[in-house]
């Protein structure tokens, strides 16, 4: 069995980690700016170097269900993240500092035919979990042999089109 999981929303908890950025540095200016943009300013000053963080500093951010799956299906598991690569790298590596055995894959493109090239590398059944629906239609259409799940975090109503999770905890 194989997990390939998405970090942010789904691991990681963003949003609290955005609320702590804002308050460790004064960046009260990322408040107004929308996702994508917040993203690229936090991404930019990851690659400048302005933006780093002491060795383990943002485990804090990780979910505590996420952090018990991860520590039973590390090996298993991919963590497969989208989006501005400085920035995640920054996170990520953070995070997972003390998890050699797992792997990050980045990339800027949806994850539909990255997941189904790493599938070749990976035992069956392959699982991917998502929180985000274009990112889970990418992976069923490239690889729908996949079960798929919708990582709901946010209390928000799910889309309806695939079984959906609130926590690691309901995989059982």
């Amino acid at each position: 069995m194989t997990y390939f999981l998405d970090f942010d929303r789904t691991l990681f908890d963003t949003s609290a980690f955005i609320a702590y950025l804002m308050k460790r540095d004064g960046r009260e200016e990322l408040r107004a700016l929308s996702e994508t943009d917040r993203a690229k300013a936090l991404n930019a000053a990851a690659a400048a170097g302005t933006l780093s963080f002491a060795p383990g500093e943002l485990a804090q951010f990780m979910y505590p269900d996420a952090e018990a799956f991860l520590d039973m299906h590390a090996r298993e598991s991919a963590i497969v993240t989208w989006g501005n690569r400085a920035l995640q790298e920054a996170k990520l590596e953070n995070v997972f500092s003390e998890r050699k055995d797992l792997r990050r894959v980045y990339t800027d493109e949806r994850k539909g035919a990255l997941i189904a090239q790493l599938s070749k590398e990976y035992e069956k059944p392959w699982i991917f979990i998502d929180d985000k629906i274009i990112e889970l239609d990418s992976v069923a259409g490239a690889l729908p042999e996949a079960t798929l799940y919708e990582m709901r975090r946010d209390g928000k109503p799910a889309s309806g089109a695939y079984p959906v999770l609130r926590s690691f905890s309901e995989l059982s």
